[in-house]
C-alpha cells in the first residue's frame, strides 16, 4: 500500500509543476496584455470579460464535477494577481515613457 501512496503522491507532484508551468505562461500572456492596455488606455480591471471568465470556469467546473465554490476561490487569486502584473507593466510603461 505504501507504493501506491508513494506512486500517487508523485502523480501529483507531476502534475502541480504542470499546473505551475501552465500558470507561468498564463501570466507572461497577462503581462503583455498589460502592456496593449496601457497603450489602449485601458485599466487592469474589465468586469465584463471577469464575470465572462467566471461563468466559464463555472460551466467547465461542473462539467468536471467540482466544487465551483472551491475553484472560483482559485480563480479569484489567479486574477488577483494578473491585476496586479497587468499593474505592473502599466507603470513600468509609464516610467519609461517620461
Amino acid at each position: 500500500m505504501d507504493l501506491d501512496l508513494n506512486n500517487l503522491r508523485l502523480q501529483i507532484e507531476t502534475l502541480d509543476e504542470e499546473i505551475l508551468e501552465l500558470l507561468a505562461k498564463r501570466f507572461e500572456i497577462v503581462k503583455r496584455i498589460g502592456v496593449l492596455k496601457k497603450t489602449l488606455n485601458q485599466n487592469p480591471l474589465n468586469q465584463n470579460r471577469w464575470a465572462q471568465v467566471l461563468e466559464k470556469v463555472n460551466k467547465k467546473s461542473l462539467e468536471l464535477g467540482l466544487n465551483y465554490t472551491q475553484i472560483e476561490l482559485i480563480w479569484e487569486n489567479i486574477h488577483f494577481y494578473a491585476l496586479q502584473l497587468e499593474q505592473n507593466e502599466i507603470d513600468k510603461s509609464e516610467l519609461l515613457s517620461k
